[in-house]
């Protein structure tokens, strides 16, 4: 990492944010619920889960908002079952219901929020 910024500084906010979502990420990879075979209701659910777990992290004080956005970013790159799982939510989420997206938790509010709608 030393060679790749220059001023590296281990204290800098931007890398703490990123270990603490790589850190967010891997817990929350290793809680997410099966997403069953070819089963679009299991990954939606996943996701709705994931980002459910990231929400309790957020209110704990382990994570921050923009962190765990990171987390979902870091998981879709890292994890192919939480892939399947986020394609199900881009497929799904935007046809919700107004009530229904309300119940979401917010880091899936967030995450729609920045997924263009098809």
């Amino acid at each position: 990492m030393r060679r790749l910024i220059p001023d590296y500084d281990e204290n800098h906010p931007d890398l703490n944010s990123y270990d603490d979502a790589a850190v967010a990420a891997e817990e929350v990879r290793r809680a997410m619920p099966g997403i069953g075979f070819a089963s679009m209701s299991k990954r939606y659910n996943a996701f709705v889960a994931v980002c459910r777990h990231l929400d309790s992290m957020i209110e704990k004080g382990e994570l921050t908002a923009d962190g765990a956005q990171l987390a979902i970013v870091i998981l879709r790159v890292a994890s192919k079952p939480f892939v399947k799982a986020a394609v199900a939510f881009d497929i799904y989420g935007p046809r919700l219901r107004f009530a229904t997206r309300a119940d979401l938790p917010r880091t899936a509010q967030s995450y729609m929020a920045d997924v263009p709608l098809r």
